[in-house]
This record gives C-alpha cells, sequence and structure tokens, in this order.
C-alpha cells in the first residue's frame, strides 16, 4: 500500500513484472546454467557475464521501450493526464520496468562475491561489482533519457522504433565500460590495478575504483534529475535553463580537475581513443583539453537529438529581438545553449593558452607541443561552428527526407574522405585544411577554418531568409 500510494506507477510494474511464475523461472534457467560450467572460474567468469546480459542488455532494452510503447499503444497520453509527479514518473518508470532483469542480476552478482570471497579476492571484487551494478543503471537512465530525446523529435510519427536508441545506448556503454570488463580477467589486471591503482583529481590521489564509484553515483543523479525534467516537458510544464548550465558548469570542473594531470590524460586517451598519446604536454594544456572536448561531444549528441522546428527558430529569433530574456531562458533548445556555453569555454581557454605560451620556460617543457596546442581551443569552436551550420542549413532547407543523416554524411566525408585525399594531395608542404589537430603552422588552418564557418554559416542565413522571410507576431 505505501509503494502503490508513493509511487502508483513502480507499483503498477512490480505487480506485472514480478509474477510468481516468472519469480521462480529465473532463479531455475540461472540455476540450470550455472550447473553446467564445472569450474571454479568458469563460475565467476560466467557469473559476471549473465549480469552483463541481464543488467546491460535485457534491463536496457526494457528500459528503452518502456515509454516508447506506451507511445505506440496510445497509452502515452493517458498517462501524461494524470496527476504523478515527474519524478515519480521517472524512477517509476526507470525502477519498475527493468525489476525483473534486476532481480536476475543480482542474484548474478551476488554468486560472483561469494565466489570472489572464497577466491581471497573480495575487496576488490567487491568494489568491481558495485561499479558494475551502478554503471550498468546509469546505462538504462541513458537509454531512457535517449528514447525520450526521441520521442520529442518524431512525435509526428505513427509509430517510433525502439532499437536505434537502445543499440546506441547499448554501444556507447560497452564503448565505456568494456576496458574494464574485460581487462578484469585479463592477465593484465593485475598490472592495471597495481600501475594505475590511484588517480588524481584536483591533485588529490583517489583509488581508481572508489573515484569511478563515486563518479558514477554523481551522473546517475544527474541524469535521474535529466530524465525528471525530460518528463516535466511531456507533462506540458516548462524548464528553465539554469540547470543545464549547472550541469555544464559541472562538467567542466569535474574533467578540469582530471585533466590536470597529464598522466589522467595519457590513460584515457590510450584506453578510450584508440590508443593515441602525447607526449611532454604540460598540465594546463590536458586540463584546457579534456573537459572542452567532452562539451564539444555532448554538444553534438544533442544537435543530432534534438528537433529543428524552423518555427521555434522563428520564435527564438523574435524573442531575441524583443530582448525577452526571460521566455528564452525557457524555449531556448540544449545543443544551443550548450553551445553558447563552448565559445564562453573556448574563448577562456583559448586566453589562458596564450598566456601560457608567453609566460612557458623551456626547461618545463617543450615549445613544439606548446605550438601545437596554441590555437587548438580556437580551432575547435571554428570546427563546431561549421559542422553546427551544416546541420541547421539541412535541417531548415528540407531538400533531404532525413536531413540530420544528409548532415553527418556530410560531416563524414569532410573528415575522413576530403581530409585524407587533401593531406595525401599536400603532404609535402605540411598542411591540414580539414582538421583541427594540426601540428604545423596553426595560422593556416585558423585561417581556412574561419573561411569555412563563415561561408556555410552566409549560406544558411539565406536559406532560412528564403524559407521563411521576415517573421513576425503572427507568423510566431
Amino acid at each position: 500500500m505505501y509503494i502503490s500510494s508513493r509511487n502508483p506507477e513502480f507499483a503498477r510494474n512490480i505487480w506485472l513484472e514480478l509474477t510468481p511464475g516468472r519469480l521462480i523461472v529465473m532463479p531455475v534457467i540461472l540455476a540450470l546454467t550455472f550447473a553446467a560450467v564445472s569450474t571454479f572460474d568458469g563460475v565467476r567468469s560466467f557469473s559476471i557475464l549473465a549480469f552483463m546480459i541481464l543488467a546491460n542488455i535485457y534491463a536496457t532494452k526494457l528500459a528503452t521501450e518502456s515509454i516508447v510503447s506506451e507511445l505506440n499503444t496510445k497509452t502515452w497520453d493517458n498517462l501524461r493526464l494524470t496527476l504523478i509527479h515527474p519524478l515519480s514518473m521517472a524512477t517509476g518508470k526507470l525502477f519498475g520496468s527493468t525489476i525483473y532483469a534486476w532481480y536476475g542480476a543480482i542474484i548474478s552478482i551476488l554468486i560472483f562475491f561469494v565466489y570472489s570471497f572464497l577466491n581471497d579476492d573480495l575487496l576488490v571484487s567487491f568494489r568491481f561489482g558495485i561499479w558494475a551494478i551502478l554503471f550498468s543503471l546509469f546505462t538504462q537512465v541513458f537509454a531512457m533519457i535517449y528514447s525520450l530525446m526521441g520521442i520529442r523529435k518524431h512525435r509526428d510519427k505513427s509509430k517510433i522504433s525502439w532499437f536505434f536508441y537502445f543499440l546506441i545506448s547499448v554501444g556507447i556503454s560497452y564503448y565505456l565500460q568494456g576496458f574494464m570488463y574485460f581487462s578484469f580477467f585479463s592477465s593484465q589486471f593485475e598490472l592495471l590495478r597495481n600501475e594505475l591503482s590511484t588517480i588524481y583529481w584536483y591533485f588529490i590521489p583517489v583509488n581508481i575504483f572508489d573515484f569511478m564509484i563515486i563518479s558514477t553515483i554523481v551522473f546517475i543523479l544527474w541524469a535521474i534529475y535529466g530524465l525528471k525534467n525530460l518528463i516535466r516537458l511531456e507533462f506540458n510544464y516548462r524548464n528553465k535553463s539554469t540547470a543545464w548550465i549547472a550541469f555544464l558548469l559541472f562538467l567542466t570542473l569535474y574533467f578540469f580537475g582530471l585533466g590536470i594531470s597529464v598522466m589522467n590524460l595519457n590513460y584515457l586517451l590510450q584506453n578510450f581513443l584508440g590508443g593515441f598519446q602525447l607526449n611532454n604536454i604540460n598540465g594546463v594544456w590536458s586540463a584546457l583539453f579534456i573537459p572542452l572536448m567532452f562539451i564539444v561531444l555532448l554538444n553534438y549528441f544533442l544537435i543530432f537529438n534534438e528537433n529543428h522546428n524552423i518555427i521555434d527558430y522563428k520564435k527564438l529569433l523574435f524573442l531575441l529581438k524583443e530582448k525577452n530574456f526571460k521566455e528564452l531562458t525557457y524555449i531556448t533548445p540544449l545543443w544551443i545553449t550548450t553551445f553558447l556555453f563552448l565559445i564562453i569555454l573556448g574563448l577562456v581557454f583559448q586566453i589562458i593558452a596564450i598566456i601560457n605560451f608567453i609566460s612557458f620556460k623551456p626547461i618545463d617543457t617543450n615549445i613544439d607541443n606548446l605550438r601545437f596546442g596554441l590555437f587548438i581551443p580556437l580551432n575547435i569552436l571554428l570546427f563546431t561552428m561549421r559542422d553546427f551550420a551544416i546541420v541547421a542549413y539541412f535541417n531548415i532547407g528540407k531538400k533531404f527526407r532525413r536531413p540530420d543523416v544528409a548532415a553527418l554524411v556530410s560531416i563524414y566525408i569532410l573528415y575522413f574522405v576530403l581530409n585524407p585525399v587533401i593531406n595525401a594531395v599536400f603532404g609535402e608542404i605540411d598542411i591540414n585544411l580539414l582538421s583541427p589537430f594540426y601540428s604545423g603552422n596553426s595560422f593556416i588552418i585558423t585561417l581556412s577554418i574561419t573561411i569555412q564557418a563563415g561561408l556555410m554559416i552566409v549560406l544558411t542565413v539565406k536559406t532560412y531568409k528564403k524559407k521563411v522571410g521576415n517573421f513576425s507576431i503572427g507568423q510566431i
């Protein structure tokens, strides 16, 4: 009764998911499967595999389709009309729809803990298991957020597929946590535990597993708050952009603390960016690089997953002309808010990079690497501006059935097709016009991308004027 009164959505899901038959079937299947694994290490390894399948794949699938299926069966509008608080709806959907998958996942992780205790490796395994549980929960929250963004972007469709959002969510999860999963059972795990047992955050030494657990908890709380705000929008409430700006500030401070240590930077690059590594780069450069790139990646994710309605752009321009900044804080898309934040962040980092270059001491660092990083913040901003202008151009022009796909293909060609061709043709004179990370004369790349961004912005503005003409209150 208490659960029903406090969170009716969670109670409804419990009654639907935890039927007596299903409660019996799950442990029986797991018991039969574990019985087929004869060796001690085999049971321990399979318990983590079973947990990954249940918590990372099955539960994420359930979380992704929980709201999408409601929309497709035309029952989501009924829930939107209820008096359930958005936070109750968010937690009820998140934990209620996945509760059966968690039922089997918890059984599997408990078996892992028992076998780890018998293996005299309980402390490390316990930390690893807790982190695995938390990261699986984060993956499910992200999947639900992503599917909700898809619903808001494609609401005009009669039916929305959940599979794409599930696939992307699991892919990102695998990319971020796969390294830890597989290294845990590899021969290199002892080396990993010994050499990288400590990570530095603002020069404070923290055990790497403790840091990952605390970080994941914090990001889960942010994600649940974001999920609640998305459901608020579905319930026809309005959200101010202040909460999103606070999240961007948090990301900046969080990753700046990691970036101060060059060892942390090379660890992230080596394990998550294909083995790329920087040598002789000072702490200031790395501290600027990490938060800037994470905000950039977040901005790209947003611009491809938010709605680009030309009427909304007209309203934004009208409110800006009228200097109605209070109303702008409610209706400005997240990708625009993030990009404005990114501009400020990039310019601040650019000033710091220039000051660092002017005041460098040759005994402390390498002049070539300082020159390499001198205009990277500005170049990243200009490349991002060009790419976003491409996305806006295709969405405003509506010349393609799938404008986001057309924009993505165009950006891919610029970076990964045209850029290598130019490098092959002009490689002898060390010129690179289509990449922000350039180790030669940085003035050439800055001049090049300034021209590219300027041309795309002019083209986008002309397309907008051609489509809508002069806007007025009546048009809005």
